[in-house]
């Protein structure tokens, strides 16, 4: 029985962040959201902190932000 458990080897898959592939794709998501969260957040402040601004500007705005998201939702759904 001792022999038995001695032949049987543990296997170790490779780690994902090991693999240049996958460094890449997360950098680049990572990256990816940060840029979202900065368009999401900084273009309505600077609309805010601009003289005459209203509130229309605000909402279209947002929704301009918003349109590459949309753009994207069929393909997600395929």
């Amino acid at each position: 029985m001792g022999r038995q458990a001695s032949a049987i080897r543990r296997f170790d898959p490779p780690l994902l962040f090991d693999a240049p592939d996958f460094r890449r794709l997360w950098l680049g998501q990572t990256i990816s959201v940060f840029g979202d969260q900065i368009t999401q957040l900084g273009l309505p402040l600077v609309t805010v902190r601009t003289p005459g601004a209203d509130s229309s500007q605000m909402g279209i705005l947002t929704a301009v932000g918003l349109l590459p998201h949309l753009r994207d939702l069929p393909e997600a759904a395929e």
